[in-house]
């Protein structure tokens, strides 16, 4: 059973990039380095993608929402899991893992429509 609409997981992804791209000032990083850069480009990546995401058929968007659910949760494993890929673990995991976890969460929990069905050999139009 799929618990989330494609409305709110839209609306859901616009708070979740913005989250990530502050997570170095919420969290006080103080250093340079992979833990403050990874969690804004993969904020950015995700309202990128967001703005363009069809949510609904009759949405502007040109990203299916199943590609979209896809993207999320192969963005939410590497941030899950970029503590430990990029060494810096010791100082600033949980808020990483946390966060990637809730996006593949998100995405797993989310009710994606069937495809519309086209007539089989000859155009009705």
């Amino acid at each position: 059973m799929k618990l989330i609409s494609p409305k709110i997981h839209a609306y859901l992804d616009y708070g979740i990039a913005a989250i990530l791209i502050g997570i170095p000032w919420i969290f006080g990083f103080t250093m340079n380095g992979p833990e403050i850069w990874i969690p804004v480009i993969i904020g950015l990546i995700t309202l990128t993608y967001s703005i363009f995401t069809r949510f609904k058929e009759e949405h502007f968007g040109i990203i299916p929402l199943r590609i979209h659910v896809i993207s999320d949760v192969i963005l939410g494993i590497f941030l899950a899991i970029s503590p430990w890929i990029t060494d810096f673990s010791k100082t600033s995991a949980i808020p990483h893992l946390v966060m990637g976890v809730l996006i593949c969460a998100i995405a797993l929990l989310t009710d994606i429509p069937p495809k519309p069905r086209q007539a089989k050999g000859r155009n009705l139009e």
